[in-house]
């Protein structure tokens, strides 16, 4: 991408990226925003060479503007995104369509800073895209919380698939939001099997009648613990102890439900088997 040049290069006519250039760095008002906000405000010409940066987008990058003229704005992106980011703003560029991604940059004294980058084309009268122009936004702060989230949710997980236990957490129309490892084994089904389904598709017709019941009671705010039959298809019935809770949301609304599954086959059968020594 060429680099931004230090002045206007003179022509024998008017160009449309000289005239969007000048015409903005004219503009009080431009210039007043880019010094105030907490944005960074940048122009570029048809072909997405920047023509205009504002003050706040060198402090969002730590650079002065004769540091910044003497880079390719690609160069300040991190290398792990640096070509997904370039290859996004070619796509733009050609199909002159909005501009809106999500990338980091690495500033001038090292810091890496999560940004979120929006632009639209700006087109003469019949309709040609003369420029482009946008904002890019520091979003550290949101990553940093979402990265929290996705290694919070990580640890969740790795202690789940760790649990003896099966575990089943549903919606509130009882379809699979989460089940660990040990739950697949228990039923003898697939892990993909049961996220695809809700888990009154897994209750053995022996138990249907009461599972209901159970989670109607559940939704009404009662725990519940009780022995339910569950069979996956073409594998063997299994019965568990279920321990069951509601979720609710914020609003005190319910939003689904937290199984726990405890394998007792073993004790039922030993239980038929004294019914029948009887």
């Amino acid at each position: 991408m060429p680099q931004i040049p230090q002045s206007p290069t003179p022509t024998s006519g008017p160009r449309h990226d000289e005239t969007l250039s000048d015409r903005l760095r004219s503009d009080s008002l431009l210039q007043t925003i880019g010094m105030t906000i907490p944005l960074g405000v940048w122009v570029s010409d048809a072909e997405g060479q920047p023509t205009y940066v504002s003050q706040s987008f060198l402090d969002l990058i730590g650079m002065k503007m004769e540091d910044y003229r003497a880079l390719r704005w690609c160069e300040l992106v991190h290398p792990e995104d640096r070509e997904a980011t370039n290859l996004a703003w070619k796509n733009c560029i050609r199909a002159g369509t909005f501009w809106n991604h999500e990338f980091r940059l690495s500033s001038h004294d090292g810091k890496v800073v999560h940004v979120l980058s929006r632009g639209a084309p700006i087109r003469d009268a019949n309709g040609a895209v003369i420029g482009w122009t946008g904002v890019t936004l520091d979003i550290s702060d949101h990553s940093s919380s979402r990265d929290r989230m996705r290694q919070s949710e990580e640890l969740y997980r790795g202690v789940v698939d760790m649990a003896s236990e099966g575990i089943w957490r549903t919606d509130a129309s009882g379809y699979t939001q989460l089940v660990n490892t040990r739950l697949g084994e228990m039923l003898g089904a697939c892990p993909n099997q049961l996220r695809n389904g809700a888990i009154q598709d897994f209750v053995s017709p022996l138990s249907k009648i009461e599972f209901d019941e159970r989670w109607s009671r559940l939704k009404s705010g009662e725990r519940q613990k009780f022995d339910c039959c569950f069979q996956a298809p073409g594998a063997e019935a299994l019965w568990a102890q279920v321990s069951a809770s509601a979720t609710r949301n914020a609003a005190g609304e319910f939003e689904g439900a937290l199984f726990l599954l405890t394998d007792i086959s073993a004790r039922r059968a030993a239980e038929e088997y004294l019914l029948k020594a009887k």
